[in-house]
């Protein structure tokens, strides 16, 4: 029997499917015979790190090979990393800088190569500049370069660029940027779970986004604890049946203290709480209200930022003009008629100067 323990894990970025991880295997007892469905191979040394290559959504370690391993659980690419508050700093400032400039007659590839030498050259994200440029090149959209670099943009993240790309929504390209520009200004500056759970779900309703879907991005997300994880699934599951605001006030702190007043000092919340007294009682004042009512509260107390808007443009102001030259025109084709009618019609008017033209070449 061959035991190998696995001493150190180093996981790498994921690339497309495959994930990458780099090991410290130790081995307790060499051989040299040879077996297909190890992950190691016996030609390394002892202790000497190896190169693991596996699918992101299998076991790194198994037992099928007839090998005791360490177990360990299935990767996820994004739930080990949280980036630091200098790649969010300037991750706000390229979000920025495409919002002053993209309005400005420069394609979308432009900015990119612009942007590349003006953020911060001490950050991953003039290489992910690199990679987004290039998808842009080739497939005209950004989303899937997105998903591929999952350790570095957040799931929602991705899911705003790939909901702006859609050809049959209404949600453009500008607002998808006004909202990452205030979520990454926010993500480097607090890591208030609840404010971020607000912010973006207020961005799902605000503008009628796939909650499914969004939901679903939001649980991916490595801010939020598995706590938050479960909880947000079962928002995906119980929206629409069940009120936003009481999903809130059943995890909050002051339905321990309904709780305890009505069941007794012993009576304990039966799931995990995520939200304190204070959201609890926002919570509890707009059941059965305009959900609205309930953001506008939080907004204000909890300070996350304002979330974007769909702009409507409105068109009165041209409107007016616009009917002025429509009936300057129909007055004049009456005009027209009505002589026509009655004596037929001048034409010795429109010359020029009144003089008719001379048609004589010679």
């Amino acid at each position: 029997m061959i035991e190998r323990k696995l001493g150190a894990l180093d996981v790498g970025a994921a690339v497309g499917t495959v994930a990458y991880y780099r090991c410290v295997a130790t081995i307790w007892a060499p051989t040299d015979d040879p077996c297909d469905t190890n992950p190691f191979p016996f030609s390394q040394r002892l202790g000497e790190p190896v190169e693991h290559r596996c699918d992101h959504q299998s076991m790194l370690c198994e037992r099928d090979s007839g090998f005791d391993f360490v177990a360990l659980a299935p990767f996820i690419p994004w739930a080990h990393l949280m980036l630091n508050r200098e790649e969010f700093v300037e991750q706000a400032y390229l979000f920025g800088v495409l919002i002053e400039r993209l309005g400005k007659d420069i394609t979308l590839q432009e900015l990119f190569e612009q942007c590349r030498y003006e953020v911060l050259a001490t950050t991953k994200l003039p290489m992910a500049i690199d990679y987004l440029s290039a998808e842009l090149k080739h497939t005209g959209i950004i989303a899937p370069a997105m998903r591929k670099l999952s350790h570095y943009f957040t799931p929602f993240q991705t899911f705003i660029v790939e909901q702006s790309e859609l050809d049959r929504g209404r949600f453009d390209f500008y607002t998808a940027l006004v909202i990452l520009k205030h979520e990454a200004d926010y993500r480097g500056k607090s890591d208030n779970r609840q404010g971020f759970f607000f912010y973006q779900f207020e961005t799902l309703c605000r503008n009628r986004l796939n909650y499914d879907a969004g939901l679903k991005a939001m649980s991916d997300d490595p801010l939020y604890s598995p706590e938050w994880k479960e909880w947000l699934l079962i928002v995906r599951r119980q929206l629409g049946f069940v009120d936003i605001a009481d999903l809130i006030y059943g995890r909050s702190e002051e339905f321990v203290k309904y709780r305890k007043r009505h069941l007794g000092e012993d009576a304990e919340a039966e799931y995990p709480i995520l939200f304190g007294e204070r959201e609890g009682k926002i919570a509890f004042a707009n059941r059965r209200k305009d959900p609205l009512f309930l953001f506008s509260a939080m907004q204000r107390h909890l300070g996350y930022p304002p979330v974007p808007r769909r702009e409507i443009q409105n068109d009165t102001l041209d409107m007016i003009p616009q009917m002025h030259r429509r009936i300057e025109r129909l007055e004049m084709r009456i005009k027209l008629m009505e002589e026509e009618q009655r004596q037929g019609i001048d034409i010795t008017k429109f010359y020029t100067n009144n003089k008719p033209i001379n048609l004589d070449l010679e």
